[in-house]
């Protein structure tokens, strides 16, 4: 199966823009990721300015860049705040499907838990905007869970 069959349907996006969306995606699936984020993010810049930032096509654009920056893993506390935007935008714009936003709020707890065993003082810093976003989305589990772990690693800082 070709990386063009198994990418999200061009009419996601403005006749205009689907070429680059296309590119978009074969440089995902060619594994070039770099290629494929800078691409999402070009797209999203000129999307957002012709049809604003809760637009879906702009919204549609946001959520693949947070997609295709999550694949690279490599700057997770950057990663987790795109998240973190990505679910708050959707949610704000009512963008649906619903799961989408829902799995950008999940996806944000769980790359912050990665950025909580690399990098204490980062996680600290993106806990506060991470239990807020999973309050807005009503995941109040994930919140908790968050909030312990910041807990926990302060009492031991302290002790």
């Amino acid at each position: 199966m070709s990386a063009a069959s198994t990418a999200p349907p061009a009419t996601l996006v403005p006749e205009p823009f689907r070429d680059q969306w296309a590119e978009m995606w074969a440089a995902h699936g060619r594994g070039d990721l770099p290629t494929a984020v800078a691409l999402a993010s070009q797209m999203e810049v000129l999307l957002e300015d012709l049809h604003g930032p809760r637009h879906p096509y702009t919204i549609t654009m946001l959520t693949a860049r947070a997609w295709l920056t999550l694949c690279r893993r490599t700057d997770w506390p950057a990663t987790v705040e795109l998240l973190i935007k990505t679910a708050l935008r959707r949610q704000a714009a009512r963008a649906q499907p619903e799961a989408d936003t829902l799995r950008a709020a999940r996806n944000a707890h769980a790359c912050w838990h990665v950025v909580a065993k690399r990098d204490t003082a980062a996680a600290q810093s993106l806990a506060g905007p991470l239990a807020d976003m999973l309050t807005a989305l009503g995941l109040n589990e994930l919140r908790a869970n968050v909030q312990g772990l910041v807990q926990a690693q302060a009492s031991r800082t302290v002790s």
